[in-house]
């Protein structure tokens, strides 16, 4: 072969290696505009689904809102059991505009249990604001939400003109429950002494706590302590936390007979570690003798003990709350 026969050999080579290099770049190319492409019709596509999922109407068009399936990179759900799932705004917005409420003339009613005020008639809607058994609330209208227990029906207690507020429709009636806090002597159990400054004292056998000031008895009131097999500590403790509001969530597994769902606390001060508190109970109906145990009430059913801490009413909760300072001498007595 001639060297110039060879010359334009390589040169044929050369540029074969070149359009073959170009081929690829182009090849890459696409594949990653394609790629970038569907990316962005999948992220489309997810958002779409999850606002489907909150917004997804029943064939009267009532808001019907549902938890599961929501994709994780759009709401950053956790499979770890955890807080309430709560929706954002913007899709609650979306929801509330597909409740159809029966508006009527508004009339006073009251919770017959613990209530929860939620943003939207599902157990989704955001909780706003904990009501406690007999608390009386004004009635506007009513709508079909999601099932909670054996109903369907939730009542609107806010006006066409103010933000979406509902409670559970078995939770509401026309009359207000009796509660009952049973009545005991306010006077001190034997043997116990009281030093200076602010003491509250528990006594286990009475279901009673009494509050004093510089010895000086300030407010006494009916509680309610631990459970069978939960029982509140006995001994001489001091608050070292205060927090208001909070949620408790349970250290019990779901399936566990001690389990309960995490729930709304307006006032708690902590005494002693591992989770006891002194704290209101917006859902317990009895406090005082027998609290403790369980127990039959008239027209709403068993309740029991606590799960450890010491159960106050919200009323009574309030004012202690205030009261009270970190490093109050709390005196817990059988």
């Amino acid at each position: 072969m001639t060297a110039r026969m060879k010359k334009l050999a390589l040169i044929s080579g050369c540029m074969l290696l070149l359009l073959a290099i170009a081929a690829t770049i182009i090849l890459h190319t696409s594949l990653l505009q394609g790629q970038q492409q569907s990316t962005a019709i999948s992220s489309t596509k997810a958002a779409r689904v999850m606002s489907t999922y909150y917004t997804v109407g029943t064939t009267n068009q009532r808001a019907k809102h549902l938890r599961s399936s929501i994709p994780a990179f759009q709401t950053g759900v956790s499979s770890v059991q955890q807080p309430p799932l709560l929706l954002p705004a913007i899709v609650e917005r979306e929801a509330e505009a597909m409740v159809n409420v029966s508006w009527g003339l508004p009339y006073t009613a009251y919770t017959s249990g613990q209530a929860y005020v939620r943003t939207l008639p599902s157990i989704d809607g955001q909780p706003v604001a904990t009501l406690a058994p007999g608390s009386s609330v004004t009635v506007y209208g009513s709508t079909t939400g999601t099932t909670f227990g054996n109903g369907t029906t939730w009542y609107r207690v806010t006006d066409a003109n103010s933000a979406s507020r509902y409670i559970y429709g078995a939770l509401i009636t026309s009359t207000p429950p009796t509660l009952s806090t049973t009545t005991t002597s306010s006077a001190l159990p034997a043997g116990v002494t009281i030093g200076g400054g602010q003491e509250i004292v528990i006594s286990i056998s009475n279901q009673w706590m009494y509050v004093y000031q510089d010895g000086q008895q300030v407010m006494s009131t009916a509680i309610a302590t631990g459970r069978p097999g939960l029982e509140t500590p006995v001994g001489t403790f001091q608050v070292f936390n205060k927090q208001s509001p909070t949620t408790f969530y349970s250290r019990w597994p779901v399936g566990s007979p001690n389990y309960f769902p995490p729930t709304h606390i307006n006032y708690a001060m902590e005494f002693a570690s591992g989770g006891y508190f002194i704290h209101d109970s917006t859902w317990r109906y009895e406090y005082g003798p027998g609290a403790d145990g369980q127990h039959y009430v008239p027209g709403y059913g068993y309740e029991t003990g606590s799960h450890g801490c010491v159960n106050v009413p919200l009323s009574t909760m309030s004012w202690l709350y205030n009261w009270t300072n970190i490093g109050t001498t709390v005196q817990i007595v059988d």
